[in-house]
């Protein structure tokens, strides 16, 4: 049917061009598509002890989403894994990490707490808390560490996080964070749709803005 309306249209023009060769010819536009832009993926590589770490995630990672969460302009993919290494044992994984094994624990708990709580905000205000916290106890009782910052987060489950982070679901969660963080010189390391942008490291905000292929929402308008 959409054939014979186009070609009987086409016809139409036709005839009235040969009966009156200067009237103008008129071409019909198709509506154009809209075009979904993407938002940007932020991506860190991290680790839990690490004092760099957690001074871009506050200073850096947590107030940019506070800014931008209302907007389509990014996701976040946080990696606790770092500079850790890892070697299988049986049924299980081995590791070692950069600041020693109370790293390792602060590394899949929070891992379990992005597991089983995907959402942005909710991950970055526990997890903000919890690097604050383990600035001045070292993560020398995580438990306590997640305990203290969930208060401050309905909805989450104290005791699931502690049984995954103790337990073989933490444990293969972990590698498969291990397996996720590619080769890399340092940490924090930051990615902006897959690629480095070492100047999202003093200003986040801004290169997310130029990243980002869509009209930039206002609160980018600050950054230029």
């Amino acid at each position: 049917m959409a054939t014979s309306c186009l070609l009987f249209v086409l016809a139409a023009l036709v005839s009235v061009s040969l009966a009156n060769p200067a009237a103008p010819r008129t071409v019909a536009m198709e509506p154009s598509e809209t075009i979904e832009v993407k938002p940007v993926n932020f991506t860190l590589y991290y680790e839990s002890l690490c004092p760099d770490c957690q001074d871009f995630i506050s200073s850096q990672l947590g107030p940019t989403w506070t800014k931008v969460k209302d907007t389509k302009l990014m996701t976040v993919t946080l990696l606790p894994f770092g500079n850790a290494r890892e070697k299988q044992s049986g049924s299980q994984w081995k590791f070692e990490c950069q600041h020693g094994p109370n790293e390792c624990w602060g590394n899949i708990l929070e891992t379990c707490l992005i597991h089983y709580y995907p959402d942005t905000t909710q991950q970055l205000n526990i997890i903000e808390c919890i690097e604050e916290d383990f600035v001045l106890t070292m993560a020398e009782d995580w438990e306590d560490s997640l305990r203290k910052c969930s208060s401050h987060s309905d909805g989450v489950d104290v005791e699931k996080i502690v049984t995954c982070t103790k337990g073989p679901e933490g444990n293969k969660l972990e590698h498969i964070v291990a397996s996720r963080t590619a080769t890399h010189d340092y940490v924090p390391w930051p990615l902006i749709d897959g690629k480095l942008n070492k100047d999202a490291l003093d200003n986040l905000l801004k290169e997310v803005c130029m990243a980002y292929k869509g009209t930039p929402p206002s609160v980018c308008h600050e950054t230029m």
